[in-house]
């Protein structure tokens, strides 16, 4: 996998004190709030990171009373006014004992060695929501990482040495805090069950506002295209293969050149899908050209197809995207035997793309 989290406790308490730290460099005003909601609240010592005063990103970092978490809170609200503040997001980590009972999570790019701040999508507003529903909702900031007992999903925030940590980090708490206002209105939200047999336990002595639930677009989650994370880049390789954080980069140039034509689609499972007068295209993206990535891309495509041709009843064209063609046997097999069109792309030092066989794609219009 091209994340694996990070695991040893002692490792994550010098991250957690170098993103807190990190923090509490851009501090530009400190003040005594109340925070959360009168079904729990407490009053605190905050810090705003941002010079929008009416709308300022703030934060506030504790250990938990039973010495097994360190805390911290991000939130947006007005400083000098009297009004609460409520909490955006929990970026909270075991202390003294490793568990994945904590929403915050440290990932680790396998190549290139750089830590990313992520979050599990355990969320806490009065009671759990359901962690399905949170990743589906915040789809383009989802990846897949590797853990010691699995592989999970997890939403990526930002690289911790990212230069705009705090513009990061304004930006995915306002999409979180959204996309959960945006859950729905009509029905409520269940205490997330498995979660609860797994003893996950992320809340604190404050509650955030409850929300209600979220209504899946079709049977394929299929919406309208979202922007999908991508990371940034710190080493330029040039051959075969490229950091999973370009995924998103990569989706996105493919968007842009489809979206001149027709409407583009998208699900937190389906990379792309250009849906043109005739013909629907279901294009799936790999950062990496190896066997096994073509083997995994063609059983997705498989498997996606049949779903976006009932959904926009057309006949759909199946493409598999990657930086360089697959070796000659197995691409024979995938355009002549499967019906699979390669497109090849490549990302130059400035990290333009550009893509190579569109025009096959183009001609079905």
């Amino acid at each position: 996998m091209q994340y694996r989290e990070i695991e040893d406790v002692n490792r994550i308490a010098t991250l957690q004190k170098i993103f807190t730290d990190s923090l509490q460099q851009h501090y530009i005003h400190q003040e005594t709030r109340r925070i959360g909601y009168p079904g729990g609240h407490a009053d605190k010592d905050v810090y705003f990171l941002e010079e929008n005063r009416e709308d300022s990103l703030w934060y506030i970092s504790w250990p938990g009373v039973k010495g097994n978490k360190m805390i911290t809170l991000l939130g947006h609200g007005t400083y000098g006014s009297n009004d609460w503040l409520s909490i955006d997001v929990q970026f909270n980590y075991p202390l003294g004992k490793f568990h994945r009972r904590m929403g915050a999570a440290f990932l680790e790019d396998v190549i290139t060695g750089d830590v990313f701040l992520a979050h599990r999508g355990i969320v806490t507003l009065g009671q759990r929501v359901p962690k399905d529903k949170i990743l589906e909702a915040m789809a383009a900031e989802v990846v897949e990482a590797e853990n010691s007992q699995r592989i999970d999903e997890y939403m990526l925030v930002a690289p911790l040495s990212s230069a705009t940590l705090v513009d990061d980090l304004s930006k995915f708490s306002r999409r979180l805090r959204n996309a959960i206002r945006n859950l729905g209105e009509d029905s409520e939200i269940a205490v997330d069950t498995e979660d609860e047999a797994n003893g996950e336990d992320d809340s604190v002595e404050i509650d955030g506002p409850s929300e209600a639930g979220i209504t899946r677009k079709g049977a394929a989650g299929l919406q309208d295209y979202f922007k999908e994370f991508s990371g940034n880049r710190r080493a330029y390789i040039p051959k075969k293969s490229f950091p999973t954080s370009y995924h998103g980069k990569v989706v996105h140039a493919l968007h842009e050149e489809m979206v001149r034509r027709g409407a583009t689609l998208k699900s937190r499972a389906i990379d792309l899908v250009a849906n043109f007068a005739e013909v629907a295209v279901l294009f799936e993206v790999k950062t990496k050209s190896d066997s096994q990535s073509i083997y995994t891309a063609v059983g997705q495509l498989a498997v996606h197809s049949p779903t976006v041709s009932q959904i926009l009843e057309k006949n759909v064209k199946k493409v598999l995207v990657v930086p360089e063609s697959p070796e000659e046997m197995l691409g024979c097999i995938v355009e002549n035997d499967l019906g699979i069109q390669v497109v090849t792309y490549t990302i130059s030092a400035q990290e333009k793309i550009k893509f190579f066989g569109l025009d096959k794609i183009f001609a079905l219009l």
